[in-house]
């Protein structure tokens, strides 16, 4: 697990479901960097107005505990950030290993131990569970005492509900399946999306007490760790237990209740911040442990594509007692999702990195009303839809995991196809409805050849007959608008420019990258062709290839490895990190070797030598023959973790298994142990000091999964690890690769 101790962390483990938005469990113990309310682009994670001091977390969301014994009572805040003067604990040790993180509190002089377990939804090989809007808090206390204990768990949260505060209000709600405290508002606005409710129910096993709604805001257009009013605590902390009061007074400046002016709401004016809070609390006997649940849920269906979860549950509240109803089931299905990865040999970091890569699948995703699904590009930098020729990388373990997502998202692409052939770079800013073509004016060379091994990759691994039928007109299309790329006669596309992943790079001519990718997608295509019947076009693929392959050869090889460019007798010498992409994907596929294995094992090691130790943080773009970094524009002098998890992959297909780890290792530990962030990363990194530069909660970087598939092409108890994890009717054994 990434594990963290008292270090300022600054992302946690996303909670929630697959397009549901989330929230994060920090290492400090805070919940933070809300999304649910329909707004991934804006992160709700602070700062808060006119704060005096730094506070990380959203404030008025905490958890306390509460312990009596022999008559000494003990309650401190569930987090290490300090709220006033109110007593906090002194360490958390954290250990995140997405979709769950577990904490562990210490606090000196306290007779019981308290760990947390937070959950999400998503499992794979149930889609449906996997789009429920919640998250499980589940606190497991023991008493470390020889006597029995009086234990009581807190939970806080505000109401933040809506673009307009006005009409704010939270409701309580008890059946004999839980109590709930539920922020919503009584007038939203037509068309706000931020217009929902959030719910926090804890299931009837113990003692359970309330309250339903104070002003936690003492000061007017000032709200921040010094002067909120936590007295849902304050109350707590006395006995255990709260008041069971629907509603408390205002409070003025000076802290001290207003008189006449009430709580009640909904909240008619400003300077006001509502809480809600439930305690549970149950007598635990000596040396015993007892575990106490709380759901966290919400329901924000104002939005115009709307929400999966909208055809499962009618509000937030209902989805929160469905989570209670099967919180066991829950957490077992969780842990026996990881085991085998955990159990199968892998070494620790990497492990950690398969399933902390997979935490955009919470973050960065839409599943809409209609059922159709979308992997965000970057939510707040660059909120584009689907991105093809990052879904490219980024989807090598969602094929089987999700295998029905990852069909429809693809064949979406195919809706939208341009009449010419053309695949558009995304389905829509925001939208998955207005395709666009690219981030630069030219048509793009990589997006076909991506599209058409997407295609081929899901029929090969999902054995999926129906789905090649509905498909091939489109890769066919799709692989005759490539071909009609070349220019020049020579088999391979003719770059114009910035026109490929690499949106800053200009390339023209023969560039490695995309040749190389659309190479190894002449050979998948003509593999569905065969399977379709097709004859001619079996042999036009044919035919492409050995003549493409030769002119890759014969333009780009420098004795050592291919060089980026070629174009009209100019040669651009660097050596750049992609120059054998489509020989990784051939590799990943099953489809051997693009090119004579020598070379491509020279020109792995010549990317390891002059890339790969170029940096500290991961594999540098672009290094000229003489070892100096490419600085002609900041993709070429970057890093991308993802493709770095890509040339780790292709070192370990080809024979250099220590070396592509390494590769790897360094790579994720830069987003652990140097940047602190690994739940929130980038697509670009700087070569000079690791820092992040372009991309937020990036879907690329799930590459690293091609690490495990290398692995599992030599290891036969990886492969059956991993096809333990994917969903098992999808899980098929890969065909091995000639080395």
């Amino acid at each position: 697990m990434v594990q963290y101790a008292n270090e300022r962390v600054k992302s946690g483990v996303p909670l929630g479901g697959i397009g549901t938005g989330k929230v994060e469990v920090l290492p400090n113990g805070g919940l933070y960097g809300i999304t649910f309310q329909n707004n991934w682009n804006a992160p709700l994670i602070g700062p808060f107005e006119n704060a005096r001091r730094p506070y990380q977390g959203l404030l008025g969301f905490h958890f306390g505990v509460f312990a009596r014994l022999s008559g000494r009572r003990t309650a401190f805040l569930l987090q290490t950030e300090k709220i006033r003067s109110l007593p906090a604990a002194d360490r958390i040790l954290y250990d995140g290993l997405w979709p769950k993180a577990e904490l562990t509190y210490e606090k000196r002089g306290v007779p019981v131990r308290v760990r947390l377990t937070a959950y999400g939804t998503v499992r794979a090989g149930d889609e449906t569970g996997s789009a429920a809007p919640a998250a499980l808090f589940r606190f497991t206390v023991t008493n470390r005492a020889t006597r029995a204990a009086d234990v009581s768990l807190l939970g806080m949260v505000r109401n933040m509900v809506g673009a307009d505060e006005i009409g704010r209000v939270n409701r309580l709600e008890k059946t004999r399946d839980g109590v709930s405290v539920i922020c919503a508002t009584a007038n939203p606005y037509p068309g706000d999306a931020t217009s929902g409710e959030y719910a926090l129910s804890a299931p009837i096993s113990g003692k359970v007490t309330w309250m339903r709604q104070w002003n936690m805001q003492t000061t007017n257009f000032r709200f921040d760790p010094d002067t909120i009013d936590l007295r849902a605590f304050e109350a707590f902390r006395k006995t255990g237990d709260l008041p069971n009061t629907e509603y408390g007074a205002r409070v003025s400046a000076s802290g001290a209740p207003s008189a006449g002016v009430s709580d009640a709401g909904p909240q008619r004016g400003g300077g006001a911040a509502f809480g809600g809070a439930l305690a549970v609390r149950r007598k635990i006997p000596a040396g015993a442990t007892r575990v106490y649940d709380f759901v966290l849920s919400w329901h924000y269906p104002i939005h115009h594509a709307g929400h999966r979860y909208e055809r499962l549950f009618k509000s937030a509240r209902e989805a929160g007692l469905s989570i209670l109803r099967t919180r066991d089931r829950l957490a077992e299905s969780c842990s026996r999702w990881q085991k085998p990865i955990l159990e199968c040999g892998l070494p620790d970091w990497l492990k950690d990195a398969l399933w902390n890569n997979l935490y955009v699948l919470t973050s960065t995703t839409w599943w809409d009303r209609k059922g159709n699904f979308a992997f965000y590009e970057a939510p707040v930098i660059c909120p584009l839809m689907g991105t093809l020729d990052v879904r490219y990388y980024a989807t090598v373990p969602f094929v089987r995991m999700f295998p029905n997502l990852e069909k429809n998202e693809l064949h979406q692409f195919a809706l939208a196809q341009r009449p010419d052939g053309y695949i558009p770079h995304d389905l829509g800013r925001n939208r998955l409805d207005n395709p666009n073509d690219g981030t630069t004016h030219y048509p793009w060379k990589d997006l076909n050849p991506k599209f058409v091994l997407q295609v081929y990759r899901d029929v090969l691994w999902l054995r999926a007959r129906g789905f090649l039928r509905r498909m091939y007109p489109s890769a066919k299309k799709a692989m005759l608008w490539s071909f009609g790329t070349d220019k020049n006669g020579d088999g391979l596309p003719d770059n114009e420019g910035a026109d490929q992943t690499y949106d800053v790079w200009e390339f023209f001519g023969t560039n490695s990258y995309t040749s190389s990718i659309f190479l190894a997608s002449v050979l998948a295509f003509e593999k569905l062709a065969a399977l379709q019947g097709d004859r001619a076009m079996t042999r036009a693929c044919r035919a492409r290839f050995v003549q493409g392959r030769e002119s890759f050869i014969r333009q780009l090889w420098n004795g050592k490895y291919f060089v980026a460019g070629w174009s009209k007798g100019k040669v651009y010498p660097a050596s750049i990190a992609g120059q054998l992409n489509g020989q990784w994907y051939a590799h990943l596929l099953g489809l051997g070797h693009l090119f004579p294995a020598h070379m491509v094992r020279s020109a792995v090691r010549e990317i390891l030598r002059l890339n790969g130790r170029d940096s500290k943080y991961g594999v540098t773009n672009s290094v000229f023959p003489n070892g100096r970094r490419d600085l002609s524009n900041a993709h070429a002098s970057g890093i991308w973790p993802g493709e770095s998890y890509a040339v780790a992959a292709l070192a370990i297909y080809e024979g250099m298994e220590t070396e592509g780890l390494a590769i790897a290792r360094k790579t994720w530990e830069n987003m652990t142990r140097v940047q602190r962030n690994p739940w929130n990363q980038p697509d670009v990194v700087h070569a000079a000091d690791g820092t992040f530069g372009f991309g937020d909660y990036y879907m690329r970087n799930m590459a690293v999964w091609a690490v495990a598939e290398a692995l599992a092409a030599r290891r036969p108890a990886i492969r059956k690890a991993l096809d333990a994890v994917y969903s098992p009717s999808s899980a098929l054994p890969l065909p091995a690769v000639e080395v």
